[in-house]
């Protein structure tokens, strides 16, 4: 497959950047001669190709990360070159399941090419070729997670409900601002989709959804206005627990880690103020989880 004629046409499907197919097209060639990288290569692919589906367990690349990225040094410098070749790789079992379902093609492109999205993120935060959320991108290729419109869907056990079950949960990619009748329509058609193709698991399924984000709670009312997309997006949901996002918005508004010196951050815009202003008098930015119901 890395070397095979489709390749360029499954960078395409993976919404993979000129820069990042570059710079991969020029890596390929040596993984493929490095014995012990292509090995480790192998591995994931097995691991991502094991299911597909609800009840499919994706894997948790993390603990394998040090030693993979270890290996891709004498490759290319960077993180998470295994994955993402694995990923390139292994498409045929999320493609598959995607067709037993009935998911239209549409979706399932707009899914896969999360994995050219977040390759930019990491192009844009470190300069160059990597990956550095393949565990979000796994559950994409085990069927977990949708992209229907707006919003990613993901298909999910919810055991802090009072009758534990199937719920869908709701992620948001970074790709363009919050509309509020945007999120509504990704909202009715993910009940569409999923009532249609997941009905197997359970009433009602399809019209639960949760969302644990730091775009929810306390910290996301008190920095945006009223009339605001951000804000409008937050009055949808029913806010249950509270916790630190901290981490969260430092990483979405600004793409640092912690510990970040709030005296180097810039605040140009009203959010970014707001993040700021929490770092500086040492008050954690409290995200929410919430729960809608259509």
């Amino acid at each position: 497959m890395l070397i095979a004629p489709s390749l360029l046409a499954t960078l395409d499907l993976l919404g993979v950047s000129e820069s990042d197919r570059s710079e991969l097209l020029g890596a390929i060639p040596r993984a493929v001669g490095d014995p012990a990288l292509l090995e480790a290569v192998t591995e994931v692919v097995a691991l991502l190709r094991a299911a597909a589906g609800p009840g499919a367990e994706p894997p948790d690349l993390r603990p394998r990360r040090e030693h993979d990225d270890a290996l891709q040094q004498a490759v290319v410098p960077g993180q998470g070159l295994v994955a993402i070749l694995a990923h390139l790789v292994s498409t045929d079992t999320v493609r598959a399941f995607h067709d037993a379902r009935g998911i239209d093609p549409r979706i399932t492109r707009r899914s896969l090419a999360d994995l050219g999205q977040q390759m930019r993120v990491h192009r844009e935060v470190t300069g160059g070729l990597g990956l550095h959320t393949p565990t979000y991108t796994s559950r994409i290729w085990a069927g977990a997670i949708l992209a229907v419109g707006r919003l990613h869907v993901e298909i999910m056990r919810d055991e802090s409900l009072p009758a534990p079950g199937w719920t869908a949960g709701i992620h948001i990619p970074e790709i363009g601002p919050l509309v509020l009748a945007e999120v509504e329509a990704s909202l009715r058609a993910a009940v569409e989709l999923l009532g249609r193709t997941f009905g197997d698991l359970g009433d009602g399924f399809g019209h639960r959804f949760r969302c644990r984000s730091w775009l929810l709670g306390p910290s996301i009312r008190e920095a945006t206005a009223p009339e605001s997309n951000l804000a409008a997006f937050a009055s949808l949901w029913s806010e249950e627990e509270v916790y630190d996002a901290t981490e969260e918005a430092v990483y979405f508004v600004f793409r640092r880690r912690p510990p970040v010196a709030w005296q180097d951050l810039p605040t140009r815009t009203s959010l970014e103020t707001a993040v700021v202003e929490h770092l500086r008098t040492h008050r954690p930015w409290r995200g929410a989880l919430g729960r809608l119901e259509r």
